[in-house]
């Protein structure tokens, strides 16, 4: 390979030979490539912008590999201030001259972008653990543990045994590849790797990288579906009808009633009072969710005291997911969202029937006063009520989604529909609910036509 001078590089290009220990230096910006051999003519062409003495290279060149032994040693300073130095060989073992010009012409031009020439030597390992560290105190400890199960259980197995500098947009495919190969849905897969571009924008910030592969690689199609924060189930993104909601609702206000009534199978009084309790929660909580489209988890984390019912309406404060409590999705998501007045009524009938009524109480919990898991709701309270209602595919994050579409089929504007559902912008919200912005494109035309005629 030739090596052409580049126009940036002003000082001229120095080449020592040093026939008495038989080895050939090429000097160019510190980056020093020396092979022990026969002494030879050295060629015109090697690219070099030396600051080093000829003092220098002859105390580089007297620690040679010794006559007869074909060798070439990369020795540099990175931009990072740090020292380095390799023997340049090719898959076989071989270190020849050509090989050197080649890793030579790589580095200068890598220098000549700003790349950190010596990569750091970071491994993706290294690199997830600090990014991390970095992130820990900027988000909350659910968010941090979840991050952290991804690295592990997902990005670990197949990155941690490359280098930072390795991992490209072939990489990338390839873990794409095997995440689906291994069952994971689209949602789950997409999550991924959103996750590993944010990890390796870090290694770009860092000259390690000159782009980020994730940039470069599809995400999985969505088909209009989206995952359930709190119960990482995937849900369609469709909404209920009027009716629909109706005949949910009915069916749970109806298992309620008959709670009283369970079969003699449990013949303990304290086993009948519970499941009465949850059925009566139950109820209350669809209600609330079917008029206040609140996340599962800010439903679950509500208290009493977050209950204003002289103004009607909620307060979002904190949320409940995986055991723990912790702050709000996102600053939007603290809010305060008005509640209907059917479903007001709803809340002061469960709050006189619940035996946990003190504002510091949840609202919606178990017998025994404590929090409810959102997948235990789903599995014992909204499927056997969508079941009565004969309806399918119906979860809390349904009857948010379907709130936001009747705000919007309301006529309410995107703005504020936003701002109830605590969503992170007004384009998240488009995003999610076109379907229900969405009008006939004949409608533009008859505009256009009543405009120009001046109607």
């Amino acid at each position: 390979m030739v090596l052409t001078q580049s126009a940036s590089e002003s000082a001229p290009t120095r080449m020592l030979a040093n026939t008495e220990t038989h080895d050939r230096v090429y000097l160019s910006d510190r980056l020093i490539f020396r092979t022990s051999g026969p002494a030879r003519p050295i060629d015109d062409g090697v690219l070099g912008t030396s600051a080093q003495t000829e003092t220098d290279v002859s105390r580089w060149v007297k620690t040679g590999c010794g006559a007869g032994v074909p060798q070439v040693t990369h020795d540099y300073t990175d931009l990072m201030g740090k020292r380095h130095q390799e023997v340049v060989r090719d898959d076989k073992g071989n270190s020849t001259r050509e090989l050197a010009e080649e890793k030579l012409e790589t580095i200068l031009g890598e220098k000549r972008q700003g790349l950190v020439t010596a990569r750091q030597r970071r491994t993706f390992k290294q690199l997830g653990k600090q990014y991390l560290t970095d992130i820990i105190s900027n988000i909350s400890a659910h968010t941090f543990q979840e991050y952290k199960g991804i690295i592990e259980r997902r990005l670990a197995p197949t990155l941690d045994v490359y280098r930072v500098d390795q991992i490209g947009v072939p990489t990338v495919r390839a873990l794409k590849a095997k995440l689906l190969a291994d069952g994971f849905a689209a949602a789950t897969i997409n999550k991924t790797l959103i996750l590993l571009g944010m990890i390796l924008s870090t290694a770009v910030a860092d000259r390690e990288l000159s782009f980020n592969p994730c940039d470069h690689v599809r995400k999985m199609p969505s088909r209009a579906s989206s995952v359930d924060a709190d119960s990482g189930e995937i849900t369609e993104r469709h909404a209920l009808t009027r009716e629909q909601v109706a005949a949910l609702l009915r069916a749970s206000a109806e298992l309620a009633e008959l709670a009283a009534q369970r079969p003699s199978t449990l013949k303990i009084k304290a086993a009948r009072v519970r499941y009465a309790h949850s059925q009566n929660c139950y109820h209350a909580l669809f209600v609330t969710a079917a008029r206040t489209g609140l996340r599962a988890s800010e439903l679950l984390a509500l208290r009493w005291e977050d209950v204003n019912t002289e103004f009607g309406e909620l307060s979002v404060r904190r949320r409940y997911r995986n055991a723990s409590f912790d702050a709000p999705k996102s600053r939007t998501s603290a809010r305060r969202v008005p509640i209907t007045s059917d479903a007001l009524a709803i809340l002061r009938t469960w709050r006189m029937r619940s035996p946990h009524k003190s504002p510091q109480s949840l609202v919606f919990c178990s017998a025994r006063g404590r929090p409810l898991s959102a997948s235990n709701v789903g599995r014992r309270g909204v499927h056997p009520a969508a079941k009565l209602a004969s309806l399918t595919g119906v979860g809390l994050h349904v009857l948010r989604h379907t709130f936001g579409s009747q705000l919007l089929a309301a006529g309410e504007d995107l703005a504020t529909v936003s701002k109830l559902m605590g969503h992170a912008s007004v384009s998240v919200t488009a995003n999610v609910y076109l379907h229900a912005i969405q009008k006939p494109l004949g409608e533009s035309a008859s505009k256009l036509e009543l405009y120009l005629a001046g109607k």
